[in-house]
């Protein structure tokens, strides 16, 4: 590198105000130059020249000299009201950079024909995803918002959820265990809620009556006691692999997606391909409140079907020939729900605590609920209370949380509750999923030590009578619960079955 020239020439004086950006001196009030001339230096390396100046008083106050020092065609400054710099290292622009966030999300590409316009319509956790899980079947609502929305439709999931016991609770009595509960009440780890997430295929909305709403059916494929009177049978569900930026609206909507964003099957059903079984499907719909959803087949039924306690059986009975303490089995099994009291405890919205009526037969709940005992309960449990040759125990899947609280505060007779009658160590309250009663039974056998051909069990459900056949105990169904020609067609039955009849 050759030794720098160094270059001295005046520069235009400052003065007290602004630097004149003309480049001339500036002039106090009597139209004389004001201030002190400084030296401008230029410093010449190779062909670039460079200049610089000021004088003390511009360089205290932070102020630069107006007038040009360079030497060279392009200064590498500019006055400060003056055009922009020059970008340094050349005029060339630098590359844009990709905005982080939504601006510099890259959306598919495609024409208008691989875009489809779908209704959606917007639910909350836990209930959306056991629908997209395909565990809720049916969609109630109190107002008649899906009237008229049938076929594909998608889903969204908002950011807010609801109290997840009710529908805990339910999974619960299906027979799924703690870590299956957790992850069908929430999407999978990919997906987000506040988009959306699933396509589903509904069915044609039907308008229910009180009597349909409190169905056991019904509040099973809802997940939940409550139920509202429009109802919408849901066809299948899928969920999105990649979720849809869209916020959640009230009511219905209608939005465009890419087809590309669908699952391969919902395109084939919105083209009117191979799946052509919903025809059959919908020619069903009529009867859905009605029908439990992949009902397990019995097992061990009698070609009759199940043993059922009929009038007919007991008409040649009177009740002192079939209670008569030396042929009445060693021990009673009762099912709660359905057999001693109505409503079932899931679908009354109130619990404890209870206030009794009608001389303990029956109850009011927390909510204004009545819960009445059938009527041959009193009696029979009063009866078999006094015997000390017969025990009573309960097996039952029914909410521990309601029942236990009214066995204690219904009454048999005059400061006798049912919970006096029971023995303690024979009470079985759970639910084991596609297993019936048979757990429990197993388990009142096994701290009882009674024969199992010793044992009456009752129970109002066709399948839970067939879960215990093979177990040797004599199990009458009793679909009306325990009424008096009931009651006495279970005893009939039993004798029968030991040859006393």
């Amino acid at each position: 590198m050759r030794p720098a020239a160094v270059a001295l020439r005046p520069c235009p004086p400052l003065g007290h105000g602004r630097p004149q950006l003309g480049g001339g001196p500036a002039r106090g009030p009597d139209g004389r130059p004001r201030g002190r001339p400084a030296a401008a230096v230029t410093l010449v390396l190779g062909s670039t020249a460079v200049g610089l100046a000021g004088s003390r008083r511009a360089a205290a106050r932070g102020r630069r000299c107006a007038g040009p020092t360079s030497v060279s065609e392009t200064p590498m400054w500019q006055p400060l009201n003056g055009p922009k710099r020059p970008v340094r290292g050349g005029s060339r622009p630098r590359p844009r950079r990709k905005l982080p966030g939504k601006a510099g999300r890259l959306r598919p590409q495609g024409t208008e024909a691989d875009r489809i316009q779908l209704p959606c319509f917007s639910m909350r956790d836990p209930y959306a995803s056991l629908m997209l899980h395909g565990v809720k079947t049916l969609e109630t609502r109190s107002h008649a918002m899906l009237v008229g929305v049938e076929g594909i439709c998608l889903l969204h999931i908002g950011f807010q959820t609801m109290a997840e016991d009710v529908a805990g609770l339910y999974l619960w009595q299906l027979g799924y265990g703690r870590k299956e509960i957790e992850m069908l009440m929430k999407p999978p780890r990919n997906l987000d809620r506040g988009q959306v997430l699933g396509v589903v295929e509904l069915g044609k909305t039907r308008k229910i009556n009180e009597v349909e709403q409190g169905m056991e059916d019904t509040q099973r494929k809802v997940c939940a006691e409550a139920v509202g009177q429009f109802a919408t049978q849901v066809l299948r569900a899928w969920w999105l692999k990649k979720p849809i930026k869209q916020k959640g609206n009230q009511g219905v909507w209608r939005m465009m997606v890419w087809r590309n964003q669908l699952p391969g099957e919902v395109l084939e059903r919105l083209e009117g391909g191979p799946a052509s079984e919903s025809s059959s499907e919908t020619s069903a719909e009529a009867d859905y409140v009605k029908t439990l959803p992949s009902l397990p087949p019995l097992q061990g039924v009698p070609p009759g079907g199940p043993v059922q306690a009929s009038a007919a059986e007991a008409s040649s009975a009177t009740p002192g020939d079939l209670e008569d303490p030396g042929s009445l089995p060693s021990m009673v099994v009762f099912d709660l729900d359905g057999v001693c009291w109505s409503p079932e405890m899931y679908q009354t919205r109130g619990g404890p605590p209870y206030r009794l009526q009608d001389g303990g037969a029956s109850v009011l709940n927390s909510a204004g609920e009545e819960i009445r005992l059938y009527e041959a309960v009193q009696r029979v449990w009063s009866m078999l209370g006094n015997l000390r040759n017969v025990r009573v125990a309960v097996a039952s899947s029914s909410r521990r949380d309601k029942a236990v609280p009214l066995l204690r505060k219904l009454t048999v007779a005059k400061g006798v509750r049912m919970a006096d009658v029971l023995d303690d160590s024979l009470f079985e309250m759970y639910y084991v999923r596609g297993m019936g009663k048979r757990p429990h039974l197993e388990e009142i056998l096994r701290k009882s030590g009674v024969p199992p051909d010793e044992v009456l069990f009752v129970d109002d459900s066709a399948e839970n009578i067939a879960s215990v056949q093979e177990l040797g105990v004599v199990a009458v169904h009793m679909p009306r619960g325990m009424t008096e020609e009931a009651w006495a067609g279970a005893l009939t039955t039993y004798q029968l079955e030991h040859g006393e009849g």
